[in-house]
């Protein structure tokens, strides 16, 4: 997880970077002593060539939206399982696009946004998420 880039990184796909678009306070949930509720704007950007994904193997375009579709059910059962109950709500933004990275179209960018609320300040103890 990382800020913008300030140079052109080195790609090694697949790969994904996630960026924190904004970072404001809720006042729907201030209270007269605190900022209780923060928004979180999110953007992942996931990267991708041709590859193997099980037995087939894939573009670099469909790899793209196949790791998109994984990364987007994993942040719905974020949303629904409870992993983490730090998080008020996490909802999917925009329309997901997809892109050739260059002119060869040897990698592909598919970016998701997400609009997120947490608990402010943050709760280590409210995590339930258990490796796999």
């Amino acid at each position: 997880v990382s800020e913008a880039f300030d140079y052109n990184q080195h790609l090694s796909c697949p790969q994904i970077a996630i960026q924190i678009l904004d970072n404001a306070e809720n006042e729907q949930y201030t209270s007269f002593e605190a900022e209780n509720v923060s928004d979180f704007g999110i953007q992942i950007n996931i990267y991708a060539e041709n590859m193997q994904i099980g037995e087939n193997i894939y573009s670099a375009e469909k790899a793209s939206m196949i790791i998109a579709d994984e990364l987007q059910a994993y942040m719905n059962d974020i949303k629904f399982k409870l992993y983490n109950t730090n998080i008020v709500r996490i909802v999917r933004i925009g329309k997901d696009y997809r892109s050739p990275e260059d002119d060869t179209g040897q990698v592909y960018v598919n970016v998701l946004r997400f609009d997120c609320q947490t608990v402010y300040p943050y709760n280590t103890e409210l995590e339930n998420y258990k490796g796999e």
